[in-house]
């Protein structure tokens, strides 16, 4: 299968090779099934290399559900259809919430045979050496990973992409971005916490630097440059008690927080 634009190795001597006629017509299934695809499943399943992003989440799905399905069966060679599904049938292990050590052996034995057939192809002038990448070498102590840490999807962050774009989404300082973020997480736990206890509605803190009905996404009482007032924060918090609005910035916010939280119990 072809790459990305940037992409300059070449692949059309390998038995893994599929024209880029073949590999459009073949992606262009996959999004025409879209529409019979369950909301369970997180990959987008949308063309890669084109218009849309395409996250790790993406390539997952696709290596697991749409490579064996729809790719496998386009190769002709027997030794690249099994080294191909080797490689899928590790992911789908590595993926488990429990790995038991037969399982860690199969892994190994799959990734065998996965870099034993990358080995001959590149022995056989059908593959540049270049194709063992860091990622290639990665995947060699993966089962000692697994072993010493136990299953990727129990510590992976995977589950945290989510917050980290909402956090990307309210950052706007340039010049100290590591202030503003410790701010913005304390900022979001005081207003999560507020809201838990039913002093402020769901979302009221979304608008933060469209106040002014500008759409440039800063406040007019904002501090471009990154520098702050002497408590270190310029973002304004705004805690709601019985009808009265009362302005605090950072631990300021969190100290008034946790002395309601007081007087509530």
């Amino acid at each position: 299968m072809e790459g990305g634009k940037r992409d300059k190795k070449d692949y059309s001597k390998s038995s893994l090779f599929i024209g880029s006629k073949e590999t459009a017509r073949l992606f262009g299934l996959m999004e025409a099934s879209r529409a019979n695809i369950p909301v369970s499943f997180d990959g987008a399943f949308k063309k890669p290399f084109g218009k849309h992003t395409t996250r790790a989440v993406d390539w997952i799905d696709m290596a697991r559900y749409v490579i064996p399905s729809l790719f496998v069966p386009q190769l002709a060679d027997l030794q690249a259809k099994a080294a191909v599904l080797s490689l899928v049938a590790c992911i789908q292990i590595a993926l488990q919430e429990s790995i038991c050590p037969e399982q860690l052996a199969r892994m190994k034995s799959l990734l065998a045979t996965w870099n034993g057939f990358l080995l001959e192809q590149v022995e056989e002038g059908k593959l540049p050496v270049n194709v063992f990448t860091p990622n290639q070498h990665y995947m060699q102590h993966f089962t000692d990973i697994i072993s010493r840490l136990g299953p990727p999807i129990m510590y992976s962050t995977r589950c945290l992409e989510r917050t980290i774009g909402e956090y990307k989404r309210r950052l706007k300082s340039a010049i100290d971005p590591g202030v503003e973020c410790s701010n913005l997480i304390l900022k979001l736990a005081a207003n999560k916490h507020l809201t838990l206890m039913g002093l402020q509605s769901p979302g009221s803190d979304d608008n933060d630097g469209n106040n002014d009905g500008n759409n440039d996404g800063n406040n007019d009482d904002d501090n471009d440059d990154g520098n702050d007032d002497d408590n270190g924060n310029g973002n304004d918090d705004a805690v709601i008690s019985t009808g009265k609005i009362i302005t605090a910035t950072g631990k300021e916010s969190m100290k008034l927080v946790m002395g309601l939280t007081a007087e509530m119990l």
